[in-house]
């Protein structure tokens, strides 16, 4: 329904670091435009932890999908 990947990142303080300082997970959506909408699904750091992003049907919406397909992406977000 218009998600073709869901993106996770991950940043480290230097090379020698074996934990991220922090990462990320979200999805984006092209407009018609050209440009394309994203929507952050969660993110991890050591300080704060794993930290869900709250899904709202009208984020679907505007997304172009379902808030069950949006749900679904976030159970994606695999992080170390």
């Amino acid at each position: 329904d218009g998600i073709d990947e869901v993106i996770v990142g991950m940043a480290y303080d230097d090379s020698e670091s074996k934990i991220p300082s922090s990462q990320w997970c979200y999805i984006t959506i092209p407009n018609l435009d050209g440009t394309a909408t994203r929507l952050n699904l969660a993110s991890k750091s050591p300080a704060f932890g794993r930290k869900e992003q709250s899904l709202t049907y009208a984020q679907a919406s505007e997304m172009g999908t379902t808030i069950s397909i949006l749900r679904s992406a976030q159970d994606l977000c695999a992080f170390e």
